[in-house]
């Protein structure tokens, strides 16, 4: 016979309250974003666009942005994979977006399940409540970077609510035990960071013991995949570790036991004195606490310690912000697992809480806490701008003015299928660039790779290098509309290795400037050296 509470019509109206905000969310920040980028699709993020472009090249058998240049720029082993099977279609640039929308579509399904359970009493502060995790997960702003972070977050609350399941059967379940393995096999695969969820699932697993052969093979689906990418990486001479991960890991890139340790502690350090990290670091305190409380029971005390232990894991060897995405796979299961241990608190009926001001107040702390996802959230379109107004710009001149070899320190948009080389100065789609530049060789270093492979032009931040060759001629920089969100820099200068370059691109600017959207300017300088 069916639970009474499923036709209770609050349950219902709060799942679908749930649904409703976020797809609202994601609408305003698609069309939000289509408008402002004069209709033309852009990602929130530069770095959507270097899937598609190594997804490209998947599908003709190299690793590598460029033809005949091996590189492995993406974060996600498993990502650019599930687009390769799109490879050359006229839409494959919609295929990031498609994807995010389905795994948001199944997120929100999943979180309206998670915070409205069956056989619930659920009050007035229920509601508020809900919706107040939907605004600060930032699920609908994760939905337009294009990236794979949309995927790794349905698989964080998957791998919860699997959790709670398998607590709650009497007796093992195979299906859950299968369900169990292939989340921890498929979520590092999508993200190296699902190992702070996956790893402390695996110890911590609320279920009966399934025995320490159990635990040795859950542990090796969750760390021997991502060993044999590494052996493939390693046998292609790229390394360890994705070039992109080395590009922005200080603690990939220290060697030795004593310099990892040192750049652990700094990453945790640095991560706690950012907001986010604060209101991460806050959250992981209070789930312990919650872990420590006997007046909750075994199952949810365990819940909290796995959801504390994943968020200080991720505190110490992930990143937070840069459009919130990184810790967003602890900090929404965290939250998750925290109004569940409110809930127990309450003696499972949220209605003991009465009264105007504290049936809003939980719910308006947790909006003052999140703000910075929900800003997020909201400003997709203005991100969405940033990137039509700056990279789709510079691809337009790469691609359809200079017609030539260029070098970039954003690497995605400039490379979609570009028929011309394009050298990334940062590193992570270029091995040889990543070392020179983390060798602090001088400036001498861009200049020679720059003229090995051609390029008499360059289009980079200037300050993200500690020094740049004297000889490079600076053409002028090119200035964001809108205010900064996605973009690291407000403008990008352009550059030439030489005059006989700089009159050659003087004449291309002219083409070019006229096509610019509306507000971007372009400023141009001298021609002398920077």
């Amino acid at each position: 016979m069916p639970s009474p509470n499923l036709a209770e019509p609050s349950l219902r109206r709060g799942r679908a309250a749930v649904i409703i905000l976020g797809l609202a969310l994601w609408l305003w920040g698609l069309l939000g974003g289509l408008a402002a980028s004069e209709w033309r699709l852009e990602y929130t993020l530069d770095d959507a666009w270097i899937h598609l472009q190594l997804a490209e090249q998947l599908a003709h058998g190299h690793m590598g942005l460029q033809p005949g240049q091996l590189s492995a720029p993406s974060s996600s082993p498993l990502w650019p994979f599930l687009l390769a099977p799109f490879a050359g279609s006229s839409f494959m640039h919609w295929i990031p977006l498609i994807l995010n929308a389905l795994c948001l579509l199944a997120s929100l399904w999943l979180l309206s399940r998670l915070l409205f359970p069956e056989r619930t009493s659920h009050g007035r502060t229920t509601l508020p409540l809900a919706l107040a995790v939907v605004a600060v997960s930032n699920l609908p702003g994760l939905a337009l970077t294009g990236m794979e972070h949309s995927l790794q977050v349905l698989l964080a609350l998957l791998l919860l609510r699997v959790l709670q399941l398998r607590a709650e059967m009497p007796t093992p379940s195979p299906r859950l035990d299968w369900a169990f393995a292939l989340l921890c096999l498929l979520g590092p695969l999508v993200r190296y960071e699902m190992l702070a969820l996956v790893l402390p699932a695996i110890l911590l697993d609320p279920a009966p013991t399934r025995g320490r052969a159990g635990l040795v093979l859950r542990l090796l689906l969750a760390c021997l995949p991502l060993g044999l990418y590494s052996l493939w990486l390693h046998s292609l001479g790229l390394g360890w570790l994705p070039g992109s991960l080395a590009a922005k890991s200080d603690l990939v890139a220290s060697s030795g036991t004593v310099a990892r340790l040192r750049a652990l502690v700094a990453n945790g350090l640095h991560n706690v004195q950012l907001p986010q990290g604060r209101v991460l670091a806050g959250l992981g305190l209070v789930l312990a606490a919650c872990g420590f409380n006997r007046s909750l029971s075994r199952v949810t005390r365990r819940l909290a310690f796995w959801a504390a232990l994943a968020i200080a894991l991720h505190l110490l060897a992930g990143r937070t912000g840069w459009l919130n995405r990184y810790e967003i796979q602890v900090w929404l299961p965290g939250l998750v697992v925290g109004l569940g241990c409110l809930r127990e608190l309450l003696g499972r009926d949220t209605t003991r809480i009465r009264g105007a001001g504290p049936v809003w107040l939980v719910p308006g702390l947790l909006l003052l806490a999140g703000l910075p996802y929900l800003r997020t959230t909201l400003e997709s379109p203005t991100a969405m701008a940033n990137i039509h107004e700056q990279q789709a710009q510079l691809a337009r001149f790469a691609q359809q003015v200079w017609r030539g070899p260029v070098a970039v320190n954003d690497i995605g948009r400039v490379s979609w299928r570009n028929p011309w080389p394009v050298l990334d100065l940062w590193g992570l789609a270029s091995p040889r660039a990543l070392a020179a530049r983390r060798a602090s060789a001088g400036a001498d270093w861009a200049d020679r790779l720059a003229r090995e492979q051609g390029v008499q032009l360059v289009m980079i931040y200037p300050d993200w290098f500690d020094k740049l060759p004297e000889s490079w001629i600076s053409l002028g920089r090119l200035h964001l509309a809108s205010r900064r969100v996605s973009s690291d820099r407000d403008a990008v200068e352009f550059f030439t290795l030489d005059s006989t370059a700089a009159v050659r691109a003087r004449l291309a600017l002219a083409e070019f400037i006229p096509g610019l959207p509306p507000g971007v300017l372009f400023t141009r300088s001298p021609m002398t050296g920077h």
